[in-house]
């Protein structure tokens, strides 16, 4: 009797929060399950052909010859696993995954539904059932490059388009990235200024040995000019990169490849200049785009 009480109270007392929030590590839950440190799911290197089972979450293949991973067929009522999620990474050299719905369903990739996707190497997927029976029963939500070879490097910019060009244009066109910052000198919308310039200086607190080449809007090979250049910038002190002013009125574009020799990156630079327009009316704009290469 004694046992029966208890379990009577056992039950009685966690009802009220069974459609609760549960919290892990917290006694305090946000969310219907907030957990308060790590997480582990299920890690499961695959060899070959495959499919994907409930207790599946990440799977990974590193070998050598282009397989299919199967994914299960939906299920209706009970058995209904909508929201379960798949990660799929192709960590092999040069083969390929497919990666197949079950029979008639097919895959959800935004612009269309198909049977199949194709992970690359060196590629991620990950896949999310919407709990369909039929039709399009999964979801691409990512197709990712998780790694690239030694040889690669992923372009990293910096953009920033400032308008109207005027007397605050020489600090509000400031665009940087890495160790290099590049702005526009010029005040002018309309016309010709000597000091209509683009500048560069290195951020860093050491001096750096760099060297240029311009292309467009000026010649000459002395420090502060166009055409090849090399010398020491100190640190936080603006050099001019072009031989002679600049006009926005003509709609300027120059380009730079400017090369900080001690840290040995390589900054390619574009800059475009417009003046005011009437027709249509538009504002009197400097575009800097700075690519920084290893």
């Amino acid at each position: 009797m004694k046992k029966i009480t208890f379990l009577l109270f056992c039950t009685l007392s966690v009802f009220p929060f069974l459609n609760a929030q549960v919290g892990i590590a917290t006694p305090n839950p946000g969310s219907t399950l907030t957990v308060n440190g790590s997480m582990s799911m299920k890690y499961r290197l695959v060899t070959g052909n495959d499919t994907a089972t409930a207790s599946d979450e990440f799977l990974d293949y590193k070998g050598t010859s282009n397989i299919t991973i199967s994914l299960p067929a939906a299920q209706s009522g009970t058995g209904n696993f909508g929201g379960r999620i798949y990660e799929i990474r192709n960590g092999s050299a040069a083969s390929t995954i497919t990666v197949s719905a079950n029979g008639t369903e097919t895959i959800d990739i935004q612009v269309a539904n198909s049977s199949t996707i194709t992970i690359p190497p060196g590629s991620t997927a990950f896949i999310k059932s919407n709990g369909a029976t039929s039709g399009a029963t999964w979801i691409l939500t990512l197709l990712g490059q998780s790694a690239l070879p030694a040889n690669q490097k992923i372009l990293k910019y910096g953009l920033k388009t400032t308008s109207p060009i005027n007397a605050s244009t020489p600090t509000n066109s400031e665009t940087c990235i890495g160790v290099i910052c590049v702005r526009f000198a010029g005040t002018s919308p309309n016309s010709y200024q000597s000091g209509a310039r683009f500048q560069f200086k290195f951020t860093t607190q050491n001096n750096y040995s760099f060297s240029r080449w311009l292309f467009g809007g000026g010649t000459g090979a002395t420090t502060g000019q166009g055409g090849y250049g090399r010398g020491n910038a100190a640190a936080n002190t603006y050099i001019a990169l072009d031989a002679d002013g600049l006009n926005p009125s003509n709609d300027d574009m120059t380009s730079y490849i400017i090369s900080a020799i001690s840290s040995q990156k390589i900054y390619r630079i574009n800059a475009i200049l417009t003046s005011d327009k009437t027709n249509p009316t538009t504002a009197s704009a400097v575009k800097i785009f700075i690519e920084e290469l290893e």
